[in-house]
């Protein structure tokens, strides 16, 4: 009796340990990348100058200035931000436009970012923004009112408009329409917001 319970002990024993003999084991690597964050900078205001009452006054996407009726009066400016972000990355755009720019009171003046003016042919639908993407000339013209603008592709712009970064610069323009509005000082904000695709 003695020498089958030591027998089946040392079965016992040599089951346990065969187990242990044939464990696996596998190794996985835990892995990240970190990339620069994103800086969005105010360069400059968007300035319509003076405005006589009833005249509407517009800024294209190149700063170029066009009145109804009359001259341009005052010193007029487009609106300019710049981006940094990762060179390579997937980067989207965001506007917030006002509807109107508000005065003293309840008093407004319209404000757009897309309109018609007259060319060759006709009417002309004319965008309000240019994004600088490249020096010497690339470009993307877009309409701020559609929603997200994505500089996609994995391609986020090496134009340094902020020296030593990987940055694009953001300009636009718009329309304001003084037709019956009253005299007076109007302003509003505009915000540009990056994120990361």
């Amino acid at each position: 009796m003695k020498k089958s319970v030591k027998i089946l002990m040392a079965a016992v024993f040599a089951v346990g340990f065969g187990s242990l003999a044939n464990a696996q084991s596998a190794t996985i690597s835990a892995n990240a990348t970190v990339i620069s964050e994103i800086a969005v900078a105010r360069v400059g205001d968007l300035n319509f100058g003076t405005l006589v009452a009833g005249q509407s006054k517009a800024i294209d996407y190149n700063g170029t200035v066009s009145v109804s009726t009359g001259t341009s009066i005052g010193t007029t400016r487009m609106g300019e931000f710049t981006v940094a972000a990762q060179a390579g990355s997937d980067v989207k755009l965001s506007f917030t436009l006002p509807s109107n720019l508000t005065g003293s009171g309840s008093t407004i003046l319209p404000i757009s970012f897309s309109w018609d003016e007259l060319g060759m042919y006709g009417p002309e639908p004319t965008n309000a923004c240019r994004i600088v993407i490249q020096e010497g000339g690339g470009a993307m013209f877009v309409d701020p009112t559609l929603g997200p603008i994505s500089l996609i592709g994995n391609s986020f712009p090496t134009y340094e408009a902020i020296p030593g970064t990987n940055s694009v610069r953001v300009f636009i323009g718009g329309k304001v329409d003084a037709t019956g509005v009253t005299a007076g000082s109007y302003t509003g904000n505009i915000t540009l917001s990056a994120t990361y695709n």
